[in-house]
């Protein structure tokens, strides 16, 4: 983000405060944001929200009954998107905005330079998510509030340091109810180098209370046994566990994890809602991707079950930082017979027979097909390849019933995993025959090539970034 303070109006700010902080909390790109005409009958009604849904639009407000903002349209209903985080949070970066953004003055000049600027809005954000998470609290929220901004602030500096040459995870459970009667303020300890080897968030947390003060120590394998864990909530496969036991649903507890790549992520009744990476908070919960997916007819004949299981892999790759293609599509065999000019000129499959699990012919007739194509050694190889995917699925043939470790581990392959919207699988580790001329990296031509056939296609780069694309179009992002 980029701020030209003195040439800066009020409405270029609160567009930019809506791309940069709002969006992605929403999971939605916002290329279509366009302001409220200045005389539009919109104007007319009484509006007691900032960020509200209407007539299949989507407005946002810099306060309440305001005569200007913006609004992006979308494409069906969205009455069952919470909205409340959002509106927390534009409230606050609306407050501490350069301008004056309510009563009409086109310039403030609050800040001397860009960074102090945006400083000012992240703190905002941050200030407001903690607000948000700590809202069901009683009244004495306000202490909760202020221990998990300052654990945050904690956390941050161990990001940007390492110990004994490593950077270190961490694992925290802020229990809101339950007060220490040990007096030892845990947030303390936590400044101390030595602090880096207890807990790694994964197979061990630490408790305090809402002043920070010691609670209890946690790990998966108390007694020396690990219990059984129900896999929901779509929870990441290396926390279900510890946020299960620790974090469960309708308690009075928040769960913060700092990951070994600087990622921050927050759970709380059983689920993780939001992360923050390169210093921007996204929402990173299952039910943001369902309501921007429900959006879209490409997912209306997809069951959500497959939708869950789907963001439930993309979520696993994402945090194991391997990279990888899903792309859900109407026809598998489609992808075979689609022919396109390659980077030599020439006509090729996008989907090798060889990739497609689908394809019912033996080694030889396959050996046979893709002779005049494919010298013997890389055909042989990536037959070899076929075959051991197919073993490894055990005769499965359905996305959803595949071992979910295994899956996320197939889609760490090179190339991409394609389903059909009835579940089943098309390929994994497929070599896409990405288009003459195309442009942002292998995955992200792979992704929008693949988004064409009739659903769409996720980009989980090694980052951890997640990008879907429908019909070659970015439509819902955690970045």
């Amino acid at each position: 983000m980029r701020i030209d303070l003195k040439n800066y109006d009020k409405e270029t700010e609160f567009k930019e405060i809506i791309d940069e902080y709002i969006f992605p909390l929403l999971g939605m790109k916002g290329d279509n944001i366009q302001k409220i005409p200045d005389k539009d009958s919109f104007f007319k009604n009484t509006h007691n929200e900032i960020i509200f849904f209407e007539k299949q639009k989507i407005y946002f407000l810099p306060y309440k009954n305001s005569k200007w903002g913006y609004f992006i349209d979308t494409v069906k209903c969205m009455n069952n998107f919470n909205f409340t985080l959002c509106r927390k949070v534009l409230a606050k970066l609306v407050s501490v905005a350069n301008n004056n953004l309510k009563i009409g003055t086109q310039k403030n000049f609050k800040y001397i330079n860009e960074q102090q600027c945006i400083s000012s809005y992240e703190v905002a954000v941050q200030t407001s998510i903690c607000e948000y998470l700590t809202n069901n609290n009683s009244a004495d929220k306000n202490d909760t509030m202020k221990t998990l901004l300052n654990l945050l602030d904690k956390l941050q500096k161990w990001a940007l340091k390492t110990y004994e040459g490593k950077k270190v995870p961490f694992g925290f459970v802020i229990d809101m109810k339950e007060i220490s009667k040990t007096k030892l303020n845990y947030l303390e300890f936590l400044g101390d180098e030595f602090s880096a080897t207890i807990s790694d968030g994964i197979s061990s947390v630490v408790v305090i209370d809402k002043y920070g003060n010691y609670l209890d120590y946690k790990s998966i394998v108390e007694n020396n046994k690990i219990k059984a864990c129900q896999l929901n909530n779509c929870l990441p496969i290396r926390f279900a566990q510890i946020i299960n036991e620790n974090v469960s649903e309708n308690s009075l507890r928040i769960g913060v994890f700092l990951l070994t790549g600087g990622d921050i992520f927050i759970a709380k009744n059983g689920k993780i809602d939001l992360i923050k990476r390169n210093g921007r908070w996204a929402n990173f919960s299952y039910q943001s991707f369902l309501n921007v997916m429900e959006r879209y007819n490409n997912t209306e004949d997809i069951d959500k079950q497959i939708l869950m299981e789907v963001f439930s892999s993309a979520i696993d790759v994402s945090l194991s930082h391997c990279g990888g293609i899903i792309a859900i599509v109407k026809d598998g065999m489609e992808l075979k017979n689609s022919e396109m000019e390659s980077k030599d000129a020439e006509k090729e499959n996008i989907l090798s027979e060889c990739d497609n699990l689908l394809v019912s012919k033996n080694d030889d007739e396959l050996k046979d097909a893709l002779s005049k194509k494919e010298n013997e050694y890389n055909i042989n190889k990536r037959l070899y390849k076929r075959n051991m995917i197919k073993n490894l699925l055990n005769g499965k043939k359905l996305f959803i019933n595949i071992d979910r470790k295994l899956r996320a581990e197939l889609i760490g392959l090179d190339g991409a995993t394609i389903i059909q919207k009835d579940g089943s699988v098309v390929a994994f580790g497929a070599i896409i025959q990405n288009e003459k001329g195309s442009t942002g990296g292998g995955r992200g031509a792979a992704a929008k090539l693949l988004s064409r056939y009739g659903g769409f296609a996720i980009k989980i780069s090694t980052d951890g970034y997640i990008e879907v694309y429908m019909n070659r179009e970015l439509k819902y992002y955690i970045k």
